[in-house]
């Protein structure tokens, strides 16, 4: 694997044997599978974003890292592997990290405090200066903010046909707020980033987005460790000789969405990525399908004005 040694900004700093977790995992999948991504600031502040989801990627395995600076890819195809690793880190000037070369995809969001056209393409701007790049794989609206749906989108539009950001897409959508966007669109939204896990399955926002062509991404896949002791999930789990997180992040994979679990601990990113040696059948996925009673972490999208 090609690697290349690249400086930080100043945080935290993370062990080495940490990344060396990161890279034992990445090492373990065929290379075909080996995607890195990135994800960068939100607003004003440097922010870890939970979401860097490529189009086609089926899980992002988060371990909470924050690094930047890859050197741009040459293609504008987005990958279609069905495992991408999330790796958002925070170090500091002091440490290195090594990380194949050419393979970041980098997501950044505008927050609701700078939407609207001018000020999107402003924060925009601030994002690359941040991350010293050129170009952003995919930028996100964070929030459907009343009043400003419409000229934020196509902020975003123009971001894309600059060549400046190859992905636009949103975050917490309901149909109503996407059908303003698709009434004044040149560009349909890539993305709907929402939250999603079998004890939240989204279906009306699901079902319209997959009418309309929109991927799901989904945050909190484990639903924050709240439902870990569920039964059915326990029952599940040992019937596949699997954990319980394991369990729900197939879930979203048979769903075809892309599922975004982090973790900091080193275990739990090698569990996390241990989800292809098996497959839940029908019967199982009807019983986590029936799971789905309304558990919520985050403002349903549906009530946003």
């Amino acid at each position: 694997m090609s690697v290349k040694i690249i400086s930080s900004l100043d945080h935290k700093p993370c062990s080495l044997a940490y990344f060396s977790t990161i890279f034992t995992v990445l090492s373990s999948l065929p290379e075909n599978l080996r995607y890195f991504k990135v994800s960068s600031s939100i607003g004003k502040k440097p922010h870890v974003a939970p979401y860097s989801g490529a189009i086609f990627a089926i899980v992002a395995l988060s371990a909470k890292l924050k690094f930047f600076r890859p050197e741009p890819k040459n293609s504008t195809n987005f990958p279609t592997t069905p495992l991408s690793l999330n790796i958002l880190t925070t170090v500091n000037t002091k440490s290195v990290a090594v990380v194949p070369s050419g393979n970041l995809f980098i997501t950044s969001k505008v927050h609701t405090s700078e939407v609207g056209y001018d000020a999107t393409l402003e924060a925009f701007e601030r994002s690359l200066q941040k991350l010293k790049l050129s170009y952003i794989d995919l930028y996100l609206i964070h929030k459907p903010v009343e009043g400003f749906r419409q000229n934020t989108w196509k902020a975003l539009e123009k971001l894309k046909k600059d060549g400046i950001c190859r992905s636009i897409g949103v975050s917490n959508f309901s149909p109503r707020h996407l059908d303003e966007i698709l009434e004044i669109c040149e560009f349909i939204p890539a993305v709907n980033q929402i939250e999603m896990n079998p004890f939240l399955a989204q279906k009306t926002i699901s079902e319209y987005c997959s009418s309309k062509n929109i991927h799901i991404t989904g945050f909190c896949p484990l639903a924050r460790t709240e439902k870990s002791k569920d039964p059915a999930i326990i029952d599940l789990a040992n019937e596949c000789g699997k954990t319980w997180a394991q369990v729900m992040i197939r879930w979203s994979l048979q769903k075809q969405i892309t599922t975004i679990p982090k973790s900091v601990k080193p275990q739990r990113i090698r569990e996390n990525s241990d989800v292809f040696d098996f497959e839940l059948n029908e019967k199982q996925m009807r019983r986590l399908d029936d799971l789905d009673q309304g558990f919520r972490l985050r403002p349903d999208p549906m009530d946003l004005p």
